[in-house]
């Protein structure tokens, strides 16, 4: 059963339809274009970050429908207003002021997962370059962390654009120290990285059925940023001062 709803909730992390659509642009900030264009630059592939939150499973819920399980999760993320402003600084503070009001929630570091990609990621906080940029990105770097995150590619991507913020390399290192660590107890990103690896060698087989290509690419890509990013973390783990 256990592994039946991963394999659920593998397919629903990552469809392309589940959060909510933005049509946010990027955010018009006045700094420097040169430092702007760099900071996008070291963003890379943020916009194709998949969202990977990890659910409770049925056995922590005590929910036995595995969809329903995971449904549940996310109706609670959803409930909190997060997209309706547009901009990631006035979600920012509906995130805050709704772990406030819900910390002792069951699902809550489930919605902090979902909070910081929607911020990070969806209202485009990893590309902004503003003064106070850095230590959001931080704060929410640690939030995906202290919240049991599987994202390693997600983390990663926020500690490296903290590097090209000029942020102290003391700080990133902690971070990074913090990720790793969590990620090597976490037996979902454990799960995680079997089920990708198992989906990719579907994927290349040789009698795959062609139908299947776009979906393939899909779980190949989120294969290939996991692996990247828990590379960086490790590399910036075991920076030296």
């Amino acid at each position: 059963m256990k592994h039946c709803f991963f394999t659920v909730a593998l397919i629903t992390l990552l469809s392309c339809n589940q959060h909510p659509a933005t049509t946010s642009s990027l955010p018009a900030d006045t700094t420097d274009s040169m430092t702007k264009d760099s900071i996008r630059l070291a963003a890379g592939e943020y916009r194709l970050l998949p969202s990977l939150i990890s659910h409770l499973t049925e056995k922590e819920t005590g929910i036995n429908d595995p969809v329903r399980n995971v449904q549940e999760q996310d109706d609670f993320c959803s409930q909190a207003p997060l997209m309706d402003g547009g901009s990631w600084q006035q979600a920012d503070k509906a995130y805050r002021e709704y772990v406030r009001q819900h910390a002792d929630h069951q699902y809550i570091n489930v919605f902090r997962q979902y909070g910081a990609y929607i911020i990070l990621v969806k209202l485009h906080l990893l590309a902004a370059s503003t003064p106070e940029a850095p230590e959001n990105i931080a704060f929410y770097a640690d939030e995906l962390i202290t919240s049991n995150s599987i994202n390693a590619a997600l983390i990663s991507s926020a500690l490296r654009q903290l590097e090209a913020h000029g942020f102290s390399a003391t700080k990133i290192r902690e971070l990074a120290v913090s990720a790793e660590k969590q990620l090597q107890n976490n037996s979902g990103y454990a799960a995680l990285k079997k089920s990708l690896q198992q989906s990719v060698n579907q994927a290349i087989s040789a009698t795959r059925d062609p139908k299947y290509a776009a979906d393939d690419e899909n779980m190949i890509r989120v294969y290939r940023l996991t692996q990247e990013g828990e590379a960086t973390i490790h590399a910036l783990a075991a920076a030296r001062q």
